[in-house]
């Protein structure tokens, strides 16, 4: 019982979050984050069935597993993980690692007319970051299919888990991303 209680006291902590967003943005994000678990839950979980797209905030993503977009989602909506103030309404934004374009979705949601990078190492993922900033038509995006980092060279390697492509445990540290070794470009 004091597990749910406290799951409980950390999806509240949400609303109480000082962002840009107003209280009934919040309370959206809430029940979007209510909706879609439980969806994860009775769908994917219970009936075996593999989602592949979910509607968010009027915007439509596709990604490899449920899972992780779930994931995904919490971390950069319900943690705020991603949130930043700036006095410019169209500040340049570098995203190092956009995955499938969660981030980007949540940086145009707070400044529509920022202008983002988003980096992407990993070929599959890269494409699926693409699909979705072309499907919703968002402006002002820049896909860059490479890696960043401090080295000085022009290839690096990064593990990924083949099973679980887009997988948010993609690394240049082994220990991190699994025993699939790939090669990425860097910039």
């Amino acid at each position: 019982m004091s597990l749910i209680i406290n799951k409980a006291r950390n999806l509240l902590s949400v609303l109480k979050k000082k962002t840009c967003f107003s209280f009934r943005m919040r309370l959206l994000i809430l029940f979007t984050f209510l909706y879609m678990y439980a969806k994860q839950l009775i769908l994917c979980r219970i009936l075996r069935i593999k989602l592949k797209t979910e509607r968010i905030f009027g915007y439509k993503i596709s990604f490899f597993n449920y899972n992780d977009f779930l994931t995904i989602f919490k971390e950069v909506f319900m943690h705020s993980d991603y949130f930043f103030r700036v006095p410019d309404r169209a500040p340049v934004i570098i995203d190092c690692g956009s995955n499938i374009g969660v981030s980007v979705i949540y940086f145009k949601m707070l400044y529509p007319d920022a202008a983002i990078t988003a980096f992407e190492a990993h070929v599959p993922t890269y494409a699926l970051l693409k699909r979705n900033i072309e499907a919703n038509n968002i402006k002002g995006v820049t896909a860059v299919n490479r890696a960043l980092h401090s080295r000085k060279s022009k290839k690096i390697w990064f593990y990924s888990d083949k099973s679980n492509p887009g997988a948010l445990g993609m690394s240049i540290v082994k220990e991190k991303g699994g025993n699939n070794m790939k090669e990425a470009v860097i910039t």
